[in-house]
């Protein structure tokens, strides 16, 4: 089977999977209360930012790390495994250490949500920095592999989790708001990425890659970290989370 008829059989997987799925959903009762006025536009609110631009960064790296890791790690080799194995044992210790989302909501309880994102950013950048810097060694692709297995899980749930705290009355709109920003680094992520490696060589895409969460984490501002609405009377901004 050649790329095209691969890629000819995901697509139609993907038409059927989107007709069962609109047949099973379009009888499920809508809600008897009104939807909100405001809409789209009110998720357009500067305490949104931190939530649509962590996402976007998310997608990026981790489109670059599912499409590009796994790869890396083979040319380079592994002692002791055979070839054609090791893009597999990539996905396997992401996969175990990805159980860490499991944890995340203790987590945010103990370190708070402002920390507790991070804390994921830098895991993010130091998988991606591992990859290279690490490469043909097993601490390398356990760390790498493993740090990316947390940072997506974990980073995933909180995204869930987030949108759905900072907007209650729009929840499926807000988290779908999410996915779209994800989906928009999903895409740039890789292409950016492959220009990089054509450009320069694969080693510095993936510093370059991690630069992008350290950044994001250093200048994540305090004061727009919040997981709750502003409540009704409430004068200035909702509670932060730090203050949690």
């Amino acid at each position: 089977m050649d790329a095209f008829q691969r890629w000819a059989l995901f697509a139609t997987a993907s038409a059927v999977a989107l007709v069962a799925n609109w047949v099973a959903l379009r009888q499920v009762d809508k809600s008897p209360d009104p939807a909100p006025d405001g809409g789209w536009r009110d998720l357009l609110r500067p305490v949104s930012v931190p939530l649509f631009g962590i996402a976007f960064v998310f997608g990026i790296t981790s489109s670059i790390y599912i499409s590009f890791a796994a790869d890396h790690f083979s040319q380079r080799g592994l002692p002791g495994l055979p070839d054609g194995t090791t893009p597999a044992m990539v996905f396997i210790l992401y996969g175990i250490f990805g159980l860490a989302g499991l944890v995340t909501g203790r987590a945010r309880n103990l370190v708070g949500l402002l920390w507790l994102l991070r804390l994921l950013l830098v895991t993010g950048a130091l998988s991606l920095a591992f990859t290279t810097l690490l490469a043909g060694s097993w601490p390398g692709l356990v760390l790498s592999a493993g740090l990316q297995g947390v940072n997506v899980m974990m980073l995933s749930a909180i995204l869930a989790f987030w949108s759905e705290r900072l907007f209650p009355d729009l929840p499926s709109l807000s988290f779908t708001t999410v996915l779209l920003a994800m989906a928009a680094g999903s895409v740039a992520g890789p292409v950016l990425a492959g220009i990089g490696s054509d450009t320069l060589s694969t080693a510095a895409m993936f510093l370059g890659a991690s630069a992008l969460p350290l950044a994001t984490a250093a200048i994540l501002p305090a004061r727009m970290v919040q997981e709750r609405p502003k409540a009704p009377g409430q004068p200035g901004m909702a509670q932060s989370v730090t203050e949690h």
